[in-house]
């Protein structure tokens, strides 16, 4: 006669592969396994096989259990695994140019979706000399997993390097729109920058708080070219990569 009736004890679930990151978060997958440490008279033991967990999670519950040669089942307490390997993403707001010996600062706009974001910040941006110049923004997710990237920008003399389209397209002046990010300069600058004819040319600019501010250069009414020409002063410099829209009839 075989008797046993003390199912298996200390039955436990352990992560026994994966990288342990921050704050309880794994950075790689993960194994988890199920075991008991102590023999019981109907040996052998059997118990849960182990089982992986691949994809990011906030929370995967894992549960497991060990059954002796007498049908005798224990389980072990529920285990919860985090697990982030994917890096956070930046985003920055760098302005592509700037002027000689402004103070500017970007912005790394990081994102995670799955542990969130720790910490994140971006270096100093140098403002001389003059030319391009190079700035990294860094963030790290709860999980402590990193992301860096490098961003260029450009330097200008407003004293002469004024009037120019940094990137993007004038219209055509045959008919059409474009949109570009204008260096500095007077508006007789940038109107003559956009190659279209004044006599049917329109100048938008599109307001941080939403909606259009427009110039005509052929409009003989003031009304309508004066949130334009208040928000630009007139004919002193427009701030370095600001952004138009021009229409050409």
């Amino acid at each position: 006669v075989k008797v046993d009736k003390t199912a298996p004890t200390n039955v436990k679930l352990a992560v026994t592969a994966g990288t342990l990151g921050d704050n309880g978060w794994y950075k790689s997958d993960v194994t988890v396994s199920t075991t008991s440490d102590a023999e019981t008279i109907s040996d052998p033991v059997t118990c849960t096989a182990d089982q992986q967990q691949t994809t990011d999670t906030a929370g995967q519950v894992f549960n497991g259990s060990c059954t002796n040669d007498a049908g005798l089942k224990a389980d072990a307490a529920p285990l919860t695994v985090k697990l982030d390997k994917t890096p956070p993403t930046l985003s920055p707001t760098v302005p592509a140019a700037i002027a000689l010996n402004s103070v500017v600062t970007a912005t790394p706009n990081a994102t995670d979706d799955t542990s969130g974001i720790a910490s994140q910040s971006c270096a100093a941006m140098v403002t001389t000399p003059k030319g391009p110049h190079t700035t990294t923004c860094t963030a790290t997710d709860k999980a402590g997993n990193t992301t860096t990237v490098t961003v260029n920008y450009e330097v200008l003399d407003t004293a002469t390097d004024c009037g120019k389209i940094l990137f993007g397209t004038t219209p055509p002046p045959g008919g059409g729109v474009g949109t570009f990010a204008f260096s500095c300069g007077t508006i007789a600058q940038l109107v003559a920058v956009t190659a279209c004819p004044q006599s049917t040319m329109t100048i938008y600019y599109n307001k941080p708080g939403g909606g259009y501010a427009v110039y005509i250069p052929a409009s003989q009414v003031s009304a309508v070219n004066q949130e334009f020409l208040g928000i630009f002063n007139g004919t002193p410099q427009i701030p370095v990569n600001t952004i138009f829209s021009v229409k050409c009839v």
